[in-house]
């Protein structure tokens, strides 16, 4: 597998469009179309901390991506996602 997040612990994964989506500590996204070949996202929008949840709602085909810092980000791909709102 290609080591994508390197030492940093994976808190969480989700699946939709046929890419496995993982996100973890120190804010690291990556997805992968195998779940063995992995790819950085290069713009995960959650900008401190650790990738707390995410999930794949097939209404809108939107990967969702939050963080204990109250930041929620959205993307309709796998990369470029964006900042949808900041609690606090």
């Amino acid at each position: 597998a290609t080591p994508s997040f390197g030492t940093t612990n994976i808190s969480s994964v989700t699946y939709g469009k046929g890419i496995f989506l993982a996100g973890g500590g120190s804010n690291k996204m990556a997805y992968s179309s195998d779940g063995d070949t992995w790819t950085q996202v290069t713009t995960p929008a959650i900008t401190t901390g650790t990738i707390y949840g995410m999930t794949f709602g097939n209404i809108n085909n939107r990967f969702v991506v939050v963080a204990p810092t109250g930041q929620i980000a959205w993307s309709e791909g796998t990369n470029n996602f964006i900042e949808y709102f900041v609690m606090g």
